[in-house]
């Protein structure tokens, strides 16, 4: 798949020739994201055209909502290869801000989108562009008719009986159901992070943990104890993650809202390496134990 921030180069990236595209912030590619995708890909296939994604970057939230915006459920290079793994030929990543966000609908289409001729255009039908989002599906298909090119509507998409967005996958993280939240991604919640030196309490009791940080915008799972695994240096291992301020060692504001994990059968140096942690299930709540070897026993 071949990136871009510019719709310019769409038609040279694609050998000139006309494409689908599919618009959205697509954050995290859940099942609903991946249902739009695979038949764009499987249209533009049929049609011996190109199929593009286009998104943007920042979140437009992150522009336009309140500060701080939502929090993020893949970094851009992990949304450029969930996107890539459905086939898509193309990645349009246009960056966002207020000037960006100033541009009125209609403009948009005509000064934007209809520059590249697309043969058609994929949306939810909450998408919204343009000045005040006052552009919506209605429009892009009035346009469409007029501009010369279809577009396709989807309607809100479901996973196991129940709606699927971007938003209930926080949610469900922030309650720490990361099965559930796996279950609307259609794949594990997964994150990455840097290694960094924490206090060494885990390694006094005879759990050593990797404690990460650089975590930036991503939804960090709510506080509780998960069964995992953790990847790094080439290898990978089940792991005991425990998100949140570790109750047993006092009152540490410092330590609020940490990701420590211990992994089982590893007993190497990953300090200042990146180490990413793939959620399975939760264990239980986080909970305060009488002493650090009531709280060993418990790991144990």
């Amino acid at each position: 798949m071949r990136r871009t921030d510019s719709l310019a180069d769409l038609r040279r990236l694609t050998n000139n020739r006309r494409a689908y595209l599919a618009l959205g912030t697509f954050d995290g590619v859940h099942v609903g994201h991946q249902t739009i995708l695979r038949e764009m890909v499987f249209c533009a296939r049929a049609a011996g055209a190109a199929s593009a994604v286009v998104t943007f970057e920042p979140h437009p939230l992150e522009v336009l909502g309140p500060p701080g915006g939502p929090s993020r459920l893949s970094t851009s290079d992990a949304k450029a290869v969930a996107i890539a793994r459905l086939g898509v030929d193309c990645l349009v990543t246009l960056p966002f801000d207020a000037a960006f966000a100033a541009i009125p609908a209609e403009d948009f289409v005509r000064d934007h989108l209809a520059s590249v001729e697309p043969l058609g255009i994929y949306v939810g039908y909450n998408f919204s562009f343009g000045q005040r989002g006052a552009g919506g599906p209605a429009a892009l298909i009035r346009l469409g008719r007029e501009l010369g090119f279809t577009v396709r509507v989807f309607g809100v998409l479901t996973a196991g009986g129940g709606p699927v967005s971007s938003t209930g996958v926080r949610e469900a993280l922030a309650r720490g159901a990361v099965a559930e939240a796996g279950r609307l991604l259609g794949r594990p919640y997964r994150l990455r992070g840097r290694v960094a030196a924490g206090d060494r309490r885990g390694r006094e009791i005879g759990y050593p943990t990797a404690n990460l940080t650089a975590l930036g915008r991503l939804a960090v799972p709510g506080p509780g104890v998960y069964a995992g695994w953790a990847a790094v240096g080439g290898g990978s291992y089940a792991t005991v993650v425990n998100s949140g301020c570790r109750p047993t060692f006092g009152p540490a504001p410092a330590a609020a809202n940490r990701l420590e994990a211990h992994l089982i059968g590893f007993n190497g140096d990953i300090y200042d390496q990146i180490l990413e942690i793939i959620f399975i299930e939760k264990l239980r709540a986080e909970r305060r134990f009488k002493s650090a070897a009531e709280l060993a026993r418990q790991i144990g």
